[in-house]
């Protein structure tokens, strides 16, 4: 087949699936229901319509846009090019040969239409006249039956039926039942509908329930009333009920139908009492039959005293019902039974009871398990006597009887290690399990191995059981850190700092080797590893794990940093060592601290401190809440809160010199004091942070007011001595400076400055009065030295006047000393310099004593002289008086006669 071919043949098969879709969908003929358009909004139904032609020429079609046939109306909607893209909803347009076209209409059905055939044309000619049509159908109620009921009284209160009706619709129209009425009810009834089907196709047959009921004023007897179903289009049908009441015994047993006869021991029988009562209240119960309906397979079911069982309405009497279980009846099986009992006597109640119970078997043991029979040797070698466990045996009863245990034993196949039985149970309840307690004891020295161990169990139904098991025995191996967590806590920047804890082996038993430390967490600085423990750590030994810490200026202040080291070893639990450490710029409580032992003071020591405790908080709190605070304001603040500090030390030490010592004494301290308040202001200046500022000038503002009270009063002081008039040179020259010093601290400038110009001035004033002084005193020293070489003789130290005739020069002499060093002593005494003012007057009472010494020398050597000279004046005259005596006896001659 050519290419030509092959589209030719596609080309009409296509053309002949589309002509088939086209014919296929078009629905020109509906068929509609007078009860669905009465339940459709405003009693009509819209249906839609539609059809085709093929157009055989291009021309211009012409539709019809409103029709109807009776009160059902047909109007277009629009056209469909089915062999092109056009359409539209004029009802003229162009068509083109040969292309087949869609019209669609809608049919309005009012609920009033008859029933029948409606039809409309398209249009009134060519091919584009195509009939539509409309079938309207309606429903019709077909006979339904008289009903009868009988009403029973199963109760005191009420009784009640329910009765099926069937209702027809033998019309060709879909009915949609609407309510259903009743009359001539008779008093005591009520009467309902119920389930009345919405929709009933043509022909069909639904049904409702007639729920009748009657309260207790009604009779036992016959009674009518009659019923009628209407539909939605107000058709109806009516039909008789007849009603028979009757109030018979009523049965009931067990609680609510069920009697339960328990545990029944398997192979056994087992027989109960139930209750049987009337529960209708009119009529009592004569004899009751009954009909097992339900068997168990394990088992069998009787009952006794049922034919005979008499009771008055609402009364109730006791029958007895046996059951039997066999002997392979499984343990724990459900037994169940069904059987109906009925009252004798004409429209009697019955029921269907239900009995149940459940296979129980005896006592009897089930398998005998225990605890872990592991044993390692976890304590201290050196602190036990022996290592013992306490193992638990598992002694289960699976039967459901209580199980009576008449002993229990224990024993072991070595003499290292015992067994005993420290408790067991008397009793075991059925479905549960008993403990048998073993004490196992090992000796220390134990090797590691296994050792048997064997428990017996006695019971007095069941018999005995045993269990044999093998105790392993272990040496265990443990590695302990004394401590887990180092601690540093806040730490300055750049402070060293070291800790340290024991890495031990805590059992004794077995060495630890592959010992090792390893950071698993933690920064790769500021923590070092100063000493670790070695790879293998004898049984029993301890050794030191040590780290040494140094923050540096990268460390971010006041964040917690965590290292995590990991202690491990071979067949040992590791161990874990945290180490935290907060870096600090400062210690803050070194300041803080002190000042804050005067914020409770309430007096100008708590005023100064109090407003730099709230800046160094501030700080403080800034720092660890990651605030930004500059490096700058850090070191202002501390060094702020160490010039309060200061300041406050150097008030207090100026103030109680003041009152021990006087004034000048504190002056240095006041000096200080000041000095410290300068510091002080200036620091709080240079803070940027206003919060920072703001708190930190409370303090300062204290500070001033404190200073210048401090100063005023010096000030004062040394004005108060000026005033006085009774001051030397040098008093003078130094209380200006001091006042110089006091103004200037002051920041009076100029005042200091004119007072510093009066104490230079007041200084050389005394230093020219002293230099006067001076040269006195040399003077009189000159005048001493002179008068040792010309006229005294030093002996031993002390001068000495031998010469009475220079009696007059050594007078003129000791006067001029004296007088030198009087107005030497006067000078230093004016210029204030009183030390030198008294040795001057030491000095010149010196010379006065050796002058004085001198003087009695000369008095001394005069008085020589004078001896000296009378005594030679008396020799001579006695020579003289000698000479003349021997003279005149020479002349005399007497000498001869005395010879």
């Amino acid at each position: 087949m050519d290419r030509r071919s092959a589209v030719t043949v596609c080309l009409a098969l296509f053309v002949a699936l589309h002509g088939f879709a086209g014919a296929a969908t078009a629905q020109s003929s509906v068929t509609v229901s007078r009860a669905s358009a009465a339940a459709s909004s405003g009693d009509q139904i819209t249906r839609t319509l539609t059809t085709t032609f093929e157009a055989t020429s291009n021309r211009t079609v012409t539709v019809n846009g409103q029709m109807a046939d009776g009160n059902v109306e047909f109007a277009f909607q629009e056209w469909t090019d089915l062999d092109g893209t056009a359409s539209g909803s004029g009802t003229s347009w162009q068509v083109r040969a040969g292309h087949e076209y869609e019209l669609r209409y809608e049919a309005t059905v009012p609920a009033s239409a008859n029933a029948g055939y409606h039809t409309a044309y398209t249009a009134d000619g060519g091919a584009e006249r195509k009939r539509l049509t409309v079938r309207v159908t309606e429903p019709q109620f077909g006979f339904i039956d008289d009903q009868d009921a009988t009403v029973v009284f199963e109760s005191k209160n009420t009784g009640s039926a329910t009765k099926k009706v069937d209702i027809p619709n033998t019309g060709e129209g879909q009915m949609r039942p609407s309510e259903v009425t009743f009359s001539n009810v008779p008093d005591g009834f009520t009467v309902n509908a119920q389930n009345l089907p919405d929709r009933i196709d043509a022909g069909g047959t639904k049904s409702m329930k007639l729920q009748i009921e009657a309260d207790e004023s009604v009779s036992k007897g016959n009674y009518q009333f009659r019923a009628t179903v209407t539909d939605n289009l107000g058709n109806s049908q009516s039909f008789d009920v007849s009603v028979t009441v009757a109030k018979p015994a009523v049965l009931d047993a067990g609680d609510d139908g069920t009697v339960d006869v328990g545990d029944v021991l398997v192979g056994s029988d087992k027989t109960v009492e139930f209750t049987v009562s009337e529960e209708g209240g009119y009529t009592g119960i004569s004899g009751v039959t009954s009909k097992v309906t339900n068997s168990d397979q394990y088992g069998s079911i009787g009952f006794s005293g049922l034919r005979y069982l008499d009771t008055s309405p609402d009364g109730s009497a006791t029958a007895e019902v046996s059951v039997s279980v066999q002997d392979n009846a499984p343990q724990h099986s459900d037994l169940r039974w069904t059987a109906f009992l009925k009252p004798d006597g004409e429209n009697s109640v019955g029921k269907k009871i239900e009995f149940t119970g459940r296979v129980i078997y005896p006592a009897r043991f089930g398998s005998l398990s225990t605890s872990n029979t592991s044993m390692v040797f976890d304590q201290p070698r050196s602190e036990v006597d022996s290592h013992t466990k306490t193992i638990e045996v598992m002694v289960p009863n699976t039967g459901d009887k209580k199980m009576n245990i008449q002993g229990a034993s224990a024993g072991t196949d070595s003499s290292r290690v015992t067994a005993s039985v420290v408790d067991a149970p008397d009793t075991i309840a059925g479905q549960s399990n008993g403990k048998v307690a073993v004490r196992v004891e090992a000796d220390p020295s134990t090797p590691q191995g296994d050792y048997g161990l064997s428990v017996s169990v006695n019971a007095e139904e069941a018999g005995s059981k045993q269990i044999s098991r093998q105790i392993s025995v272990s040496h265990g191996v443990e590695l302990s850190v004394e401590k887990t967590s180092l601690t540093y806590g806040d730490v300055i920047v750049t402070k060293n700092l070291t800790k340290s804890t024991d890495v031990a082996e805590a059992l004794e038993y077995r060495d630890v080797s592959g010992l090792s430390v390893t950071k698993v967490s933690g920064p790769d600085k500021w923590l070092t590893v100063v000493e670790r423990p070695p790879a293998t750590l004898t049984a029993g030994d301890a050794a030191p794990f040590v780290v040494a810490l140094r923050f540096d200026t990268s460390a971010e202040l006041y964040r917690k940093y965590t290292w995590t080291y990991r202690v491990e070893g071979d067949n040992v639990q590791n161990q874990t060592v945290t180490v935290t450490a907060t870096p600090k710029p400062y210690s803050f409580d070194q300041i803080r601290d002190p000042l804050n032992q005067y914020t409770g003071s309430g007096d100008w020591q708590s005023e100064t401190a109090s407003g730099m405790v709230t800046t160094l908080d501030t700080l403080e709190s800034e720092l660890r809440n990651g605030g930004e605070v500059s490096r700058t304001d850090l070191s202002t603040s501390i060094a702020a809160g160490r010039a309060t500090l200061l300041f406050i030390e150097s008030v207090q030490n100026a103030r109680e010199t003041r009152a021990s010592d006087g004034n000048e004494a504190a002056q240095d301290e006041v000096v200080r004091a000041a000095a410290t308040y300068n510091l002080l202001d200036n620091y709080v200046s240079k803070l940027d942070d206003s919060q920072l500022r703001n708190s930190a000038d409370k303090s300062r503002a204290a500070a001033d007011e404190t200073v210048q009270k401090l100063v005023s009063q010096q000030t004062d002081y040394y004005r108060s001595q000026l005033d006085s008039g009774n001051v030397s040179m040098i008093e003078r020259a130094h209380i200006k400076r001091q006042l110089a010093q006091l103004a200037s601290l002051q920041g009076n400038d100029q005042r200091a400055e004119r007072l510093r110009t009066e104490s230079a001035a007041a200084f050389d004033a005394y230093t020219e009065t002293v230099k006067k002084g001076n040269e006195k005193r040399q003077s009189a020293r000159q005048l001493h030295d002179e008068m040792r070489d010309e006229m005294l003789t030093v002996v031993a130290g002390q001068p000495l006047m031998l010469n009475p005739a220079k009696w007059d020069a050594f007078g003129r002499k000791t006067s001029a000393v004296q007088a030198a060093y009087g107005e030497a002593a006067t000078a230093f005494r004016k210029a204030g310099a009183t030390e030198e003012a008294q040795s001057v007057a030491d000095e010149r009472q010196r010379m006065a004593n050796r002058y004085r010494i001198a003087r009695y020398s000369l008095y001394g050597s005069t008085a020589a002289y004078v001896l000296g000279f009378v005594g030679l004046v008396v020799y001579l005259v006695r020579s003289t008086y000698a000479y003349v005596r021997d003279a005149r006896e020479a002349v005399s001659g007497d000498f001869l006669v005395a010879s």
